[in-house]
């Protein structure tokens, strides 16, 4: 019913997302569950079928029954709540990540920490760039030499910056299929690299064209 209508503000449509992605993780685990029980590794399930079908029929219900009413008296006035009331709750419900000031609840990104570490790369005219040139070309790594590129400083840079992007889709859109596309994205890498576009070959070629310039 959640999707029966349309969340009018950018908050309402991501809370809409998370409860969404709940669902999902809540029918997953629930299959986990049954999956796990229904392979009856301590022989529970396969015992309490027996008991249900043979001379212990009887026993067996009324041994279920007297610790059903013991449950009920150690718990007075212990009602169920009804179906419909737990989705209005749920639905009244926004389960909305945590963001940053400059995130603005998910609408922008907030890469000011890393653009700290961009200029601290040790690259010419780094540490003079501005917060929005380094927004334009923050991801061209192209653009920088491949000295720079080899450094640990830039690798623990480029790490920071894919966990920052990757927490960021993952809290702004919930329900996309980021890990199929990631494992598309890892194949065609690995062509490439297979291919030798990231080869001394390349390289080679890569000075050859700055020394031209």
């Amino acid at each position: 019913r959640d999707f029966h209508r349309e969340p009018g503000t950018f908050r309402g449509r991501l809370a809409q997302q998370h409860r969404a992605a709940q669902c999902v993780e809540a029918v997953a685990a629930r299959s986990a569950e049954l999956l796990e029980a229904y392979a009856d590794a301590d022989g529970s399930r396969a015992e309490e079928i027996a008991d249900a079908g043979g001379r212990r029929a009887f026993p067996a219900f009324y041994e279920a029954l007297r610790d059903l009413r013991e449950y009920h008296r150690r718990h007075p006035g212990l009602e169920a709540a009804q179906p419909s009331e737990r989705e209005e709750q749920f639905l009244a419900s926004e389960p909305l990540p945590d963001f940053t000031g400059d995130e603005l609840g998910g609408k922008y990104l907030d890469l000011a920490d890393l653009w700290q570490r961009w200029r601290g790369l040790k690259v010419k005219g780094a540490s003079d760039l501005e917060y929005g040139e380094y927004l334009d070309r923050f991801a061209d790594f192209g653009a920088l030499p491949r000295s720079v590129r080899m450094r640990k400083a830039f690798r623990d840079y480029a790490a920071a910056l894919k966990d920052y992007l990757q927490g960021f889709l993952a809290r702004t859109q919930p329900v996309a299929a980021f890990s199929r596309r990631e494992a598309e994205w890892q194949e065609a890498f690995q062509e490439a690299w297979e291919a030798g576009a990231f080869g001394p070959e390349a390289a080679a070629m890569e000075a050859g064209a700055g020394g031209g310039e």
